[in-house]
């Protein structure tokens, strides 16, 4: 049954996994200043929107034959639900803010026809990337208005630059944060969902892949370095997108913390160790 987005059952959507945004303590990890509303609202999608959106609730997030049913419980409704949450809940600088959610609130509708991917997958396999990205924007054509299309390719295009695999004056700021709130929000849940999994008494040897483990953190790392090749009038832009890295890493860490340590995979270790050491 799809939800009723014109009622509360949206407040359970979006807070079915955070609880609430004030939960995530986003100001703990700080360093540059996250500026947060005091009270948290649900996102309310536009009107011309309703339907789409609502259909994103039967895709499901995480599919992949290497996950063992059980582990994760997300799709991509309550997925866009979080990232608009998250767009209204951060104080960020220099972006249109209505711009900003406009392009989360669109940004996954093309799986609507194109189905849902893991993003380790499409970051290993350049030409499923490609054609994914082409398929996309055909059913995006087919869904939505062409300055939706727009935007979409906007997202696209940031996320690219982010990625290292090009470098044009024609990214946003719009674009930028929208492709960082999309990633830490997949890989906080992804952390999230494997640490409980684990904690309930898998072993390392069940754990089914171990390179979307570290994914998390190599992927941070190739952001920041990404970010540092914006012009100087990103400044607040790459200023907040730093945080929201920084952050997703120690709420990833934290996670971890949480499991018993002879439970927790090596690499979880190594990384537990690294972020230790600061």
């Amino acid at each position: 049954m799809l939800p009723n987005l014109a009622t509360n059952e949206t407040v359970c959507i979006v807070y079915k996994y955070y609880v609430t945004i004030s939960s995530m303590k986003l100001e703990r990890y700080s360093p540059l200043g996250l500026n947060i509303h005091e009270k948290i609202k649900t996102p309310t999608v536009p009107n011309d929107l309703k339907f789409l959106v609502s259909q994103l609730f039967e895709i499901n997030r995480f599919t992949d034959e290497k996950y063992p049913p059980g582990i994760f419980f997300d799709n991509v409704g309550e997925h866009t639900f979080r990232l608009v949450a998250l767009a209204d809940t951060v104080k960020i600088y220099g972006v249109n803010n209505s711009t900003l959610k406009r392009m989360l609130w669109i940004h996954d509708i093309p799986e609507l026809i194109t189905g849902e991917y893991i993003a380790p997958r499409k970051q290993n396999d350049k030409n499923l990337a490609e054609l994914l990205e082409r398929e996309e924007i055909e059913a995006a054509g087919n869904l939505l208005n062409i300055n939706d299309v727009g935007l979409i390719e906007s997202f696209n295009l940031s996320g690219k630059h982010l990625k290292g695999e090009i470098y044009s004056g024609d990214v946003t700021k719009e674009g930028i944060v929208a492709c960082t709130l999309d990633k830490i929000d997949g890989n906080m849940f992804f952390h999230y969902s494997m640490a409980k999994w684990v904690n309930i008494g898998h072993g390392e040897r069940e754990i089914p892949s171990k390179t979307a483990m570290e994914f998390t953190f190599k992927q941070r790392n190739l952001f920041l370095k990404n970010l540092g090749k914006l012009p100087n009038e990103y400044e607040s832009v790459v200023n907040t997108c730093e945080n929201l890295l920084n952050y997703q890493v120690n709420f990833v860490v934290d996670c971890w913390k949480s499991v018993d340590e002879g439970k927790r995979p090596q690499i979880i270790k190594d990384q537990l160790k690294k972020y230790a050491s600061r």
